[in-house]
């Protein structure tokens, strides 16, 4: 065992962001891969004191940390989960500064050219943190600068890719025109963009929270966070001026000055941020087939012109290479049958390779924003970092600098930009009135729909849905063990109803992407609190 190892907690079972397993995990827990078992921590048991709580062990939480206690500062992070176990472990890996959720052509008609510009440096910026990190820690994540290639499969988006290629131009990427791209199936022509990245993100993420915890930071798993209080009046009272907040688990609070919300979406009840985020799902597999021994197809990034797009990139486990494909992405919660986002990806990939095998799948969660660009910076008495699109790897590095900076008193143009408390109405506002009318109709709409049961005991095992009993809808799950929970279906969050993911085994909420496990518990989201458990013969 490490030497590291000794004082650590053991390790014990957690809900992960997915029921299905992300090649990144599998790596990690595998001993073939040269990682071997993943780094564990212990939970918060005792109140303290520090400088800054931060809230979730990914990427942004991880990235902050590090950067605060190099400057100096005492810092706490806390996650209900395994560090990296959220989005940060279930994503495809990538490190892009395309903008490909929210194309570079709207964000230059809503912010201008000058503004846009500064955030592609940013974000070119934030690989070349990640690559530094990589260096000058000797992490071992299988970092490796490659090329992205927006393809056109079709004649008719050649147009469209024109207008990003046109776009990309203006906004200061390096970019160039190209009929070769090194893919086993033919497309049109694509824009090849140099010095884009893969990795490993969770060996990544676990190896950065492994030095914060080495020199003296404190880390905690399986610690959920249920409140923060940052209430100012607060400060008078307290002899120690990093007093002014306090993080509250089930089992200890955490004082401090300044609180970090790095949980992908802000928790708890924050309509201001959360009416202007949209909540999607982005489905992934990870296939063998005969192409990668043909040698037909390089190591890059490549994204396609579909609506929504695919993206593809290599990968490898102790079996060999892997072709790891994405996309089919939907709102949360909107899709009853998510089973049919991974047969269509297993489609999408027989359709184009010799597919011998489909060993992985995964899905994770994303937030789109209102107006096109990320919210980083402080709101409301606290700092979030949220609405990454489907860059949250390179946002999120990025979301790290600047919140580490705007703590240390420094500011930028990029962080005015990001900043969530900006007024872009012209932006913002069709996206706004979306995402409420859309909030608005799934809590009216689902209460008058009819519940799909009339009787509990139709439910396979293993299986949840949405019931009638006694008059009232019910959520219920079949458990393995032939038990039968009841919950309320009302989600804690905002109080619209949940529904079942088949896929992933949990009831996800269409408003703001709350999303609780079969039995009720928080898996991730804006709430802090399990959905209700109840008693069909008395609550009902």
């Amino acid at each position: 065992m490490a030497e590291w190892q000794e004082h650590l907690a053991p390790i014990q079972e957690h809900p992960a962001e997915s029921a299905t397993e992300s090649i990144w995990k599998h790596n990690a827990e595998h001993p073939a891969t040269g990682w071997g078992i993943a780094p564990h921590f212990p939970a918060l048991q005792e109140d303290m004191t520090v400088d800054v709580a931060i809230v979730g062990a990914g990427i942004t939480g991880i990235t902050t940390a590090l950067l605060l206690q190099k400057a100096g500062y005492d810092v706490a992070v806390l996650d209900a989960h395994p560090v990296g176990y959220g989005v940060s472990g279930f994503n495809s890996g990538h490190l892009t500064s395309m903008l490909l959720d929210m194309k570079y052509k709207h964000i230059l008609a809503s912010f201008g050219e000058d503004a846009t510009r500064s955030v592609v440096i940013a974000l070119e910026q934030a690989i070349d943190l990640v690559e530094r990190n990589v260096r000058d820690n000797r992490i071992e994540c299988d970092f490796k600068r490659v090329p992205g290639y927006l393809y056109a499969e079709l004649a008719s988006q050649l147009k469209l890719l024109q207008a990003d290629y046109e776009a990309a131009e203006t906004v200061g990427l390096r970019v160039s025109r190209t009929f070769n791209v090194p893919l086993p199936f033919e497309v049109e022509e694509a824009i090849l963009v140099p010095e884009q990245a893969v990795f490993d993100p969770l060996r990544y993420v676990q190896a950065l929270a492994l030095q914060f915890y080495e020199n003296g930071g404190l880390l905690f798993e399986n610690s959920r966070v249920v409140s923060v209080d940052t209430d100012a009046k607060r400060e008078a009272k307290r002899e120690d001026d990093r007093a002014t907040c306090s993080v509250k688990t089930d089992s200890a609070t955490v004082t401090c000055k300044d609180v970090v919300l790095a949980t992908h979406t802000p928790i708890g009840f924050r309509p201001g941020i959360q009416s202007r985020l949209e909540a999607m799902r982005s489905y992934v597999i990870g296939i063998r087939c005969a192409d990668l021994a043909e040698n037909r197809m390089d190591d890059a990034l490549y994204w396609d012109m579909a609506e929504p797009y695919h993206y593809i990139r290599l990968a490898a486990d102790e079996h060999g290479p892997l072709v790891i494909i994405g996309g089919e992405d939907h709102k949360t919660g909107e899709r009853q049958d998510t089973e049919l986002s991974f047969r269509r990806l297993e489609q999408y990939a027989r359709e184009r390779f010799q597919v011998t095998a489909v060993d992985y799948r995964w899905s994770a969660q994303f937030y789109n924003p209102a107006d096109g660009l990320p919210y980083i910076g402080k709101l409301s008495g606290v700092y979030v970092a949220t609405g990454y699109s489907g860059e949250g790897l390179s946002i999120g590095t990025l979301a790290g600098r600047l919140i580490a900076e705007q703590i240390q008193g420094q500011h930028s143009e990029c962080a005015e930009i990001l900043n969530p408390n900006r007024a872009k109405p012209l932006a913002s506002v069709g996206g706004f009135l979306s995402e409420n009318l859309g909030a608005m109709t799934h809590f009216v709409k689902d209460r008058l729909k009819k519940a799909p049961l009339t009787s509990a005991e139709e439910i396979p095992v293993g299986e949840g849905a949405i019931c009638t009993l006694n008059g009232h809808k019910v959520a219920a799950y079949h458990g393995g063990d032939g038990v039968m929970h009841y919950l309320s279906p009302v989600c804690t969050h905002m109080n619209c109803l949940v529904g079942w993911n088949a896929t992933e085994k949990s009831w996800d909420c269409p408003c703001h992407g709350g999303r609780f496990d079969a039995t009720g518990k928080v898996l991730n989201g804006p709430p802090v609190v399990d959905l209700q458990p109840l008693n069909p013969d008395l609550d009902l």
